[in-house]
């Protein structure tokens, strides 16, 4: 699978490339999965990351600057100071940040959210 061939324009809402440009992620609908693509290559770099049934989208978020270790620090209305929208929001990233810290298959190598972590 190549860039080329999913879909020329950033309007895609099955795409999201990552800030700093070098990579795009593709969620792909029939397989439920998400595909990590390089630009420079144009080519598949990392292991499909299974995400559920049939994903309709997906969104790169860079990582908070000040980040949250534990789910005590998403309490009583701290997850704000971190930039989440929501205490769940925070809780899943702290889950997400455990389960990568503990060798998670899915490391990408780079600086960004996965969601599936």
């Amino acid at each position: 699978m190549s860039l080329s061939a999913i879909a020329p324009n950033r309007t895609n809402p099955y795409l999201d490339p990552t800030p700093d440009g070098k990579r795009v992620y593709v969620a792909n609908f029939t397989s439920h999965d998400v595909s990590v693509i390089d630009t420079l290559t144009n080519t598949v770099v990392a292991p499909s990351i299974p995400v559920g049934a049939y994903p309709f989208g997906v969104a790169i978020t860079p990582l908070p600057k000040n980040n949250p270790t534990n789910k005590d620090q998403c309490k009583n209305g701290r997850w704000k100071t971190f930039g989440f929208k929501n205490q769940g929001q925070c809780i899943q990233y702290v889950n997400a940040l455990n389960k990568h810290n503990h060798g998670d298959k899915h490391d990408q190598g780079d600086n960004y959210d996965h969601g599936d972590k």
